[in-house]
């Protein structure tokens, strides 16, 4: 098998970050509709998008992963620990999104709102 080049392994790092980013704006989106009392259906379609960007995110994780099992890397450049990062920074938002979210609403159930 052929290393990968810095060029490919940046490439890779950039779809962990972009679509990480993505991830982590649509968990904090989803929150703020949430606090503003908009309609379920509009928060729990930006949780959706929230997971679509992070499994996006997660395919390439997964995919430079292998590769530097595989042997294919010289070394881990910086990009690559960025991107692994804001993949965890990802994953954490929107774990706690989600979370707070169902925390919130079984508090006001149980308010009878």
């Amino acid at each position: 098998m052929t290393k990968i080049s810095k060029e490919e392994q940046y490439k890779i790092a950039m779809q962990i970050i972009a679509n990480s980013g993505e991830s982590k704006s649509y968990s904090v989106i989803a929150l703020r509709k949430f606090a503003n009392d908009d309609e379920e259906k509009a928060v729990q379609e930006s949780l959706e998008k929230a997971r679509d960007f992070l499994e996006e995110a997660s395919v390439h994780h997964l995919d430079l992963q292998k590769k530097e099992a595989q042997g294919l890397m010289d070394r881990m450049e910086l990009i690559s620990i960025h991107a692994e990062d804001q993949f965890m920074n990802a994953m954490n938002w929107l774990d706690i999104s989600q979370e707070m979210i169902t925390l919130i609403e079984k508090k006001l159930n149980k308010k009878g709102k």
